[in-house]
This record gives C-alpha cells, sequence and structure tokens, in this order.
C-alpha cells in the first residue's frame, strides 16, 4: 500500500515489485515502461533487465574462477565475485553494437537500481510517518 502511495515514477513501483516481489505485475506494461526510458535495442533491454534481476556473478571473470583464476584478486570485482559493471558484450551481440550502446547499457543498470531505491526509502517513509505528521 505505501508503495502505491509513495511519490515515484510508475517504472520505479513497477521495478521494486518485479524484483522484491517476483511479480512484474503487467509484464507487458513495465517493458513499454522501460522501452520508454531507456533507449536501447530490445536484446540490450532484456540483458540489462536480466542483468539488474540476477547480479549474483561477476559477469568479468565468474567470481575469479575463469580469466583472472590465476590472480589473488580479480581486477573486475576486487575479489568480491561482483563486478561493478560489464566490460564485454552480452552474449550475440558484435562489439561495434556494444561500444555504441555501452554507456547507456549501463546507464540503464544504474537507473532501474536507483528507481528501486527511491521507491523503497519513499514506501518506508511511508510507513513509518507518524499518523499526526501524515494529515
Amino acid at each position: 500500500m505505501a508503495l502505491a502511495k509513495a511519490d515515484v515514477p510508475d517504472v520505479a513501483r513497477r521495478l521494486v515489485r518485479w524484483r522484491y516481489m517476483d511479480d512484474p505485475g503487467e509484464q507487458e506494461a513495465t517493458l513499454t515502461a522501460l522501452r520508454a526510458r531507456f533507449p536501447l535495442p530490445d536484446a540490450l533491454l532484456g540483458a540489462a533487465l536480466w542483468e539488474w534481476l540476477s547480479p549474483a556473478i561477476c559477469l568479468m571473470c565468474c567470481g575469479g574462477r575463469a580469466n583472472y583464476a590465476h590472480l589473488e584478486v580479480c581486477p573486475a570485482c576486487q575479489g568480491s565475485g561482483i563486478a561493478t559493471k560489464r566490460h564485454a558484450p552480452p552474449g550475440g551481440l558484435t562489439v561495434e553494437v556494444w561500444r555504441r550502446y555501452e554507456r547507456d547499457y549501463q546507464r540503464a543498470i544504474d537507473d532501474m537500481h536507483d528507481l528501486t531505491r527511491v521507491a523503497c526509502v519513499r514506501a518506508a517513509a511511508l510507513l513509518t510517518e507518524r499518523e499526526d505528521e501524515a494529515c
């Protein structure tokens, strides 16, 4: 209920529901909102959405077990196993296409994180607001 009342863009509400409630809602409406906000081809938008939903492994080195297995600390993730940015194109993409859209791709993921954080903070603020302050 607080999320519905929070003063955030509709796409932020949809992203929070998808990520934390495992409910994309009207999936087509959510994808339409994402397409309107992020100027990416569908394949890259899908990859960015997947990466945002499931950032469990380092996309550069697979947690230090692949390219940098011989080093003590992975230069992409500093040993955390989770890279802060993708350094290679998603599967099936040419390097040329990746170079053209890389900045927008990274910005889309950052925006998705920011939108969900803001929506959660504003919803939490509504939940913790005292009743006499709400009036």
